[in-house]
């Protein structure tokens, strides 16, 4: 199962995002700032998957962006930015602070699962070729010996 962070400060989104998660069968966790977000990235086993908001209070979207894949551990988590910034500068802005796609509240639930569901895929993709590096690796070693 897919485990979603959802990072907003506004406690209405936040309840709109899980119950859409929890109905395509996404665990999620939530934080309502940027700084609680952050902690619960770095604590225990990473989600997989995160929407996060860009205007939070503490640490900001673009911030935590920056946090995330400056962070080896979760590198490699597909972030998705949802915000109520339309202009195409703070699109270009986000995707350049680290976020893999851009949505704009309020958004549609049929583009949010649309967007989740290519995440998905991406991270199953990384995950395959994770496994398949780690058999060439034992393979490589196994012919050493």
């Amino acid at each position: 199962m897919v485990r979603a962070l959802i990072a907003d400060d506004e406690p209405i989104a936040t309840t709109i995002l899980s119950r859409a998660l929890r109905g395509w069968d996404i665990e999620s966790v939530v934080a309502h700032d940027g700084a609680a977000a952050w902690q619960l990235l770095t604590t225990g086993t990473p989600p997989s998957l995160a929407i996060v908001d860009w205007m939070m209070p503490q640490v900001d979207g673009l911030e935590l962006c920056r946090r995330i894949r400056q962070n080896e551990a979760c590198a490699h988590m597909y972030v998705i930015l949802l915000t109520s910034r339309d202009q195409p500068e703070d699109i270009v802005a986000g995707l350049d602070a680290g976020a893999d796609d851009y949505l704009v509240k309020p958004f549609r639930s049929a583009e949010l699962r649309a967007r989740i569901n290519a995440g998905v895929r991406v991270l199953t993709l990384q995950a395959r070729l994770s496994e398949r590096v780690d058999e060439l690796r034992r393979a490589l070693a196994s012919v050493k010996h």
